[in-house]
């Protein structure tokens, strides 16, 4: 009828509307806090598996003009033989998130276990995966501060099958290496000494030292460091480039133990837990303390003694990896 016609036509217009009108426009970048002084220039010291999520909080501020921001290129640039000096200078400050020693050995093995299981690219035959000159990963190659030549037999190694103490375990001292300004596999520290040197030298001048296990802590210690006011924003909450599983055999988890040590960052690491504790202290951080906003500045800025308290919220976490907060236990799984 002619009026079924009027109203098919009026509701098609009506559907159409929509494709007539403008797009909305895009949501307003999310708001950022000054920092407590605007001098300060920030340089990234990022040893391999201690969190690469945390460079996208450090990219929210300026960084040292010293410091290589390319990426993948510059993700692991060691601080320089003549850093000490530079870390003193007014507005140099460096910035570390660090890892249980043994942890990080680990995860490093099972890192690049996974990179190569991953397909070669069209024209690349007869070589291991990690042994290409143009890798599409630019991971894990001199990047990681060993010789190509060790490099080559370690990632055989890995891809033999090899267990990691057999593999890695003499590669200790990757954090203290790197502290000094050395790559992380260098196997330039050969002793506790080295580490104790690098925390009177250079780690107790940090600006900030976090813990990669407890995430969430150590980006609000971040953030309050920053900007004087306890928060988490959700972005900071991801983890941008997880590893996958931390079992020689899924199949026999009761068979995967690893036993290896390292003495050397293990001495670092022990500044770092104490460093840590009082910095946590003195910041009045908690998890109770630091909400996951993604407005902070309508977050009072208050002293360590008083907050506000919030629900508790927990980092996302891919299986097989530690949740935020867990303990380190050995041996590890």
């Amino acid at each position: 009828s002619p009026g079924s016609r009027r109203q098919r036509l009026r509701l098609r217009r009506r559907i159409a509307l929509p494709a007539l009108l403008p797009p909305p426009p895009p949501p307003p970048p999310p708001p950022r806090l000054p920092m407590l002084n605007a001098a300060w220039a920030l340089w990234w010291l990022h040893p391999p598996k201690t969190g690469t999520s945390f460079r996208d909080s450090v990219l929210d501020y300026p960084w040292s003009a010293y410091r290589d921001t390319t990426w993948p290129q510059g993700c692991h640039q060691v601080l320089g033989l003549d850093m000490t000096d530079r870390i003193q200078r007014p507005g140099a400050q460096v910035v570390a998130m660090f890892r249980q020693p043994e942890d990080r050995l680990v995860s490093a093995y099972f890192h690049m276990r996974d990179l190569l299981r991953k397909p070669r690219p069209k024209g690349v035959r007869g070589l291991p995966r990690l042994e290409w000159p143009q890798s599409p990963v630019g991971c894990c190659w001199k990047d990681w501060g060993w010789e190509p030549s060790v490099f080559v037999r370690v990632h055989k190694d890995v891809a033999a099958a090899v267990p990691p103490e057999r593999a890695l375990a003499r590669f200790t001292g990757c954090m203290t290496n790197m502290v000094l300004g050395y790559g992380c596999m260098s196997q330039h520290a050969t002793s506790p000494a080295d580490a104790r040197r690098a925390v009177e030298q250079r780690l107790r001048h940090f600006l900030f030292v976090g813990d990669q296990g407890q995430w969430n802590m150590s980006l609000c210690l971040f953030n309050a460091i920053m900007t004087g006011r306890r928060f988490v924003l959700p972005r900071q909450l991801a983890n941008s480039r997880p590893t996958s599983t931390k079992l020689l055999d899924p199949a026999n988890p009761a068979g995967s133990a690893i036993a290896t040590r390292d003495p050397i960052d293990g001495e670092l690491w022990n500044y770092v837990q104490r460093r840590f504790r009082r910095d946590v202290r003195r910041h009045g951080v908690s998890p109770e303390c630091c909400p996951v906003t993604s407005d902070p500045t309508a977050l009072p800025q208050l002293g360590p003694s008083g907050c506000t308290r919030y629900p508790l919220q927990r980092r996302p976490h891919a299986p097989h990896s530690k949740p935020d907060f867990a303990p380190v236990r050995f041996p590890f799984h």
